[in-house]
């Protein structure tokens, strides 16, 4: 599964191992019985982990639970548990209010809003030419939207890009927007937009510098999609160029 590219293929294959390890088929007997006793150490370090950051509240603790709350946010995609914001919110956050830990920790909490199911977070960044524009107005009056995370080196981000042109052509008087971001260089931008075409506005966070990937939780990734609505909810994330143009379709018939 790992040498598949495809993106819905890598999807489909993944679901499809999902599903035989929730029917216990995924393993033999004996690869079975390792996976079991796999995951009771997992949990049995995770509890030590836990009591330890609950316990024994010190600079060292504080990185476990970073990047716990990290790993739960920007790899896994899933909510941060109640248990670890809590230890964080009572224990951490008034012990070192002015910590990067505590700026980067809330960062992620924030970006929890951009999961499936959530809003999109506003912002106002440059284009090629230097103009400020403000997501939330470039994407009025669409009836469906994709804001599409992208960089220079990213092969696969790119060719999702490159497949969502002729969708774009064909939806965008019937209320479809797309609105790529960037944090590459400038001229890494534009010489991207050039060679692949891309008919839309894109703005840029030059190298970073706004930290704009990471609010959305997605500083680990060169490239990420979120497809919103009218009313600016998330209805899916990080889908593939064929995902996205059967739900296009159906919001712009």
């Amino acid at each position: 599964m790992d040498s598949c590219t495809d993106r819905s293929k890598r999807n489909l294959l993944s679901e499809k191992f999902q599903n035989l390890r929730v029917d216990g088929k995924a393993y033999s007997r004996e690869g079975d019985a390792l996976d079991k006793m796999a995951q009771k150490l997992l949990n049995e370090i995770g509890e030590w982990e836990f009591a330890q950051i609950k316990e024994h509240p010190s600079l060292a603790t504080y990185y476990l639970l970073h990047e716990k709350l990290k790993a739960c946010i920007v790899y896994d995609k899933q909510p941060a548990p109640d248990s670890l914001v809590d230890v964080y919110r009572t224990l951490y956050h008034p012990s070192y209010p002015e910590h990067p830990f505590t700026r980067e920790i809330e960062t992620y909490l924030q970006a929890q809003q951009t999961f499936v199911g959530g809003k999109y977070i506003d912002l106002v960044l440059p284009d090629t030419t230097g103009t400020p524009h403000r997501l939330s107005e470039l994407l009025q009056g669409s009836k469906i939207a994709l804001i599409d995370f992208w960089s220079i080196h990213c092969g696969p981000c790119r060719r999702t890009s490159k497949a969502m042109i002729p969708v774009y052509e064909k939806f965008k008087d019937k209320g479809f927007c797309i609105v790529g971001i960037s944090r590459d260089g400038m001229q890494q931008m534009i010489r991207g937009i050039r060679h692949d075409g891309y008919p839309w506005i894109n703005l840029i966070d030059e190298y970073n510098k706004n930290q704009i990937f990471k609010s959305y939780g997605i500083d680990n990734s060169a490239g990420y999609t979120f497809l919103v609505d009218s009313c600016g909810t998330v209805i899916t994330a990080d889908a593939s160029a064929e995902e996205m143009t059967a739900i296009v379709e159906k919001y712009c018939r």
